[in-house]
């Protein structure tokens, strides 16, 4: 049961995961880098005329980016075995950071996106 304990988080790796779900978390930890990177840096193009969807997208692309790169970083330290970085815990809020931005965009764009982009437009045909 001391497996599951809240100290095996904060215990440094003495040798790399024998499971293969590092590496599968790592593959998907740097798809949704590179993606996340990727709508970041084509946003500006994609939403030239558009201020308020550009602002949106750059938002959830640098939270989906940097939960992604602490997942991708805490991953490849665990597989190396390096002091400290290789904490479990560096894993588990990368996970978690990513999930709860997953929800906060939900929550966003079921409740908050009409009404926030109805008031975009109407200040928009204001001008």
């Amino acid at each position: 049961m001391e497996r599951f304990g809240l100290s095996h988080l904060f215990e440094d790796r003495l040798e790399g995961p024998s499971s293969p779900l590092y590496w599968v978390l790592g593959c998907l930890f740097l798809v949704v880098l590179f993606g996340s990177l990727y709508v970041h840096l084509q946003s500006g193009r994609r939403f030239a005329a558009d201020r308020f969807h550009r602002r949106l997208a750059r938002r959830f692309a640098s939270l989906a980016g940097s939960f992604s790169g602490l997942g991708l970083a805490s991953t490849a330290f665990a597989l190396l075995t390096v002091p400290f970085l290789s904490k479990r815990i560096w894993l588990l809020l990368a996970l978690l950071g990513l999930l709860g931005t997953g929800l906060y965009g939900g929550v966003y764009f079921r409740r908050r996106y009409p009404i926030e982009r109805a008031s975009y437009e109407a200040g928009e045909n204001e001008r």
